[in-house]
C-alpha cells in the first residue's frame, strides 16, 4: 500500500466532518483509510487485511496499515458516542433525513458470523443474515425511516449471558428487547415519529410491549402465525386512525395495565377468527387466534 494515500474528493468532505471527533492525525488518516475499504466493495471487506488493501494471511496481518487499521478499530481513544453523536447532527441538516412527524422507528437486528470465544460478543443464537442459528455477534439497532430515506440512528451489541459471571441473573445482562427498549427511549426525546415498527420477536415480548404501551408510544409489531392471545371480556371493539392508507385497523381497548405489569391494552386485527369465550377464576377471557401474516398494532393513543 503506498504511504501517500489518496483519498476521492467526496469521501475526503464527508471525513472532514468528522475531523473533530479525533486528537490525532493518525486517527483520522485511519478512518479514511477504513470508510475507503468499506466503500470499494472487497471480497474481504470485513477483515484487517482487506480493509487495509493488504495481502491476506500472516505477511499482510503484520503490514504497518493493517495494524494501524487493527489499532484504531480496537484500541485506540477516539470516542465511538461523540462520532455518532457528530454523524446524527449532521443528518438532522439534511432534507432527506432530517427529523419528520411523519418517520417511523424501526427495530432491527443485524448478525455477522463470528467463530472462536475470545471476541467480545460472541457466541451461538440466530443470524437473520443467515436465517438459522450459528456462532456470531449480533447487534440491536433502531432505524430512522421518512418518507424519503431511512438511516440508523443508534445501535448496540448484545452480549450472550456466557459472558457474565451470573449468567443471566447477572445485573449488566440484558436482552434483546431490552436493548431496544433503551434505544427507543435515547432517541425519541430529538427524533420526532409517528409509530414503532418492529417484527415478530419484538412483538410478541411482553416486556417490550409494556414499556411502550406505559410510555404512551404508537407502535405496530408482528406476530408469528402460531401465536394466542387471551383477553379480558369486557373488550369493546373501536375503530382506530390508519397507519398506511388502504390498511383499516379494528382495535379491541381493554383496561389498564395493572400493577402486576399484565398486559390489557390497545389490541388490533385485521381478521378475528376461531374465537372463544371461556370462564376461569371469575372472569371472562377471550381466546383470539390470528391469521398467518397478521401484525399487530397498538397504543395509537398520543400524549
Amino acid at each position: 500500500m503506498d504511504s501517500v494515500q489518496l483519498v476521492p474528493g467526496p469521501l475526503e468532505q464527508y471525513c472532514q466532518l468528522f475531523d473533530q471527533t479525533f486528537t490525532r492525525p493518525t486517527q483520522r488518516a485511519t478512518l479514511r483509510t477504513y470508510l475507503q475499504g468499506l466503500l470499494l466493495g472487497l471480497e474481504r471487506h470485513k477483515t484487517a487485511t482487506g480493509l487495509a488493501n493488504t495481502e491476506p494471511g500472516k505477511d499482510g496481518s503484520q503490514h504497518k496499515d493493517a495494524q494501524r487499521l487493527q489499532w484504531f478499530l480496537s484500541e485506540s481513544t477516539w470516542d465511538p458516542e461523540r462520532l455518532n453523536d457528530t454523524r446524527l447532527a449532521m443528518l438532522r441538516t439534511i432534507t432527506s433525513t432530517a427529523p419528520s412527524h411523519g418517520a417511523v422507528l424501526v427495530i432491527d437486528e443485524t448478525g455477522d458470523r463470528k467463530y472462536g470465544t475470545h471476541t467480545a460478543h460472541v457466541g451461538r443464537q440466530y443470524l437473520g443474515s443467515l436465517g438459522k442459528v450459528d456462532s456470531g455477534i449480533v447487534t440491536v439497532h433502531v432505524l430512522y425511516d421518512t418518507p424519503n430515506a431511512y438511516v440508523p440512528l443508534k445501535f448496540v451489541p448484545y452480549t450472550p449471558a456466557h459472558h457474565y459471571e451470573r449468567k443471566t441473573n447477572d445485573p449488566a445482562f440484558k436482552t434483546k428487547p431490552q436493548l431496544a427498549i433503551d434505544l427507543i427511549d435515547a432517541v425519541r426525546p430529538d427524533w420526532p415519529y409517528r409509530a414503532v415498527v418492529a417484527d415478530s420477536f419484538y412483538g410478541r415480548n411482553e416486556m417490550f410491549q409494556t414499556h411502550l404501551i406505559r410510555q404512551y408510544i404508537p407502535f405496530v409489531l408482528a406476530l408469528p402465525a402460531s401465536h394466542t392471545w387471551w383477553h379480558a371480556g369486557w373488550i369493546q371493539p373501536v375503530v382506530a386512525p390508519t397507519l398506511k392508507r388502504g390498511l383499516s385497523w379494528v382495535f379491541r381497548s381493554g383496561s389498564q395495565i395493572g400493577q402486576d405489569g399484565v398486559k390489557c391494552g390497545h389490541q388490533a386485527d385485521r381478521r378475528q377468527h376461531d374465537m372463544k369465550t371461556v370462564s376461569g377464576s371469575g372472569q371472562r377471557l377471550q381466546r383470539v387466534r390470528r391469521a398467518r401474516t397478521r401484525p399487530l398494532a397498538q397504543g395509537f393513543r398520543q400524549r
